[in-house]
């Protein structure tokens, strides 16, 4: 199967082929990545892979779906890369520009998984991306969390995390100890410089637990 969708001319195109899919993409579009602009300049002056279909570049351990996810995204004007309806190639997009080093889209994308992500949601996928902040930021805001988890979360968690959440009532006991007028909205608390303190403190006690640096 062909996608050439983009109808790209031959002369500047390479094919990629992902499972059984033939892509047709801007040589352009690759060259923003480093591991395929790699390969093309030690590709000069030799027959190149992927200048023709029946030459492809084959991409092993890839899906076809997470492939196009990223297309989206390379060529989804600037203006449009938040739009709706690319929201559920974001992460698709976000691991394979982490797999061959496109940075500028995992730059441009992140904020919006960020902004999408729930509290497990990023403890995921900053584990899966090695993302240290994000893992604090995860943790952190479950151990504010009044709600305890469930059985489906905890699952989702592992036991590390599961056990360092458990210990939140070390930060319940602080912001229960505080004076009832201290106790207002969250936004009223994180403007305080004690909250400010032990939240900082709560990250360092995190980033101890969690063997990180």
């Amino acid at each position: 199967m062909m996608n050439s969708s983009k109808n790209v001319p031959a002369h500047s195109a390479s094919t990629i082929k992902v499972e059984n899919t033939l892509f047709n993409v801007h040589k352009y579009q690759l060259m923003k990545s480093e591991v395929f602009s790699d390969m093309f300049e030690a590709a000069q002056g030799d027959v190149a892979q992927g200048a023709s279909p029946s030459n492809p570049i084959v991409v092993e351990g890839v899906l076809a779906q997470d492939f196009e996810s990223l297309l989206a995204l390379l060529y989804a004007p600037l203006v449009h890369k938040n739009s709706p309806a690319l929201e559920s190639h974001y992460i698709p997009a976000f691991r394979l520009a982490h797999k061959w080093n496109f940075e500028e889209l995992k730059e441009y994308t992140f904020p919006f998984i960020e902004q999408k992500l729930d509290s497990i949601g990023k403890i995921i996928f900053a584990r899966e991306f090695d993302l240290n902040q994000l893992l604090i930021s995860g943790h952190i805001e479950l151990c504010r969390r009044r709600k305890p988890l469930t059985g489906k979360e905890a699952a989702q968690l592992g036991l590390q995390s599961v056990l360092l959440i458990w210990r939140k009532g070390v930060w319940n006991a602080w912001v229960y100890a505080a004076p009832p007028t201290f106790i207002l909205a969250d936004s009223a608390i994180e403007t305080s410089p004690s909250y400010i303190q032990a939240a900082n403190q709560l990250a360092a006690w995190m980033r101890n637990l969690l063997g990180r640096r």
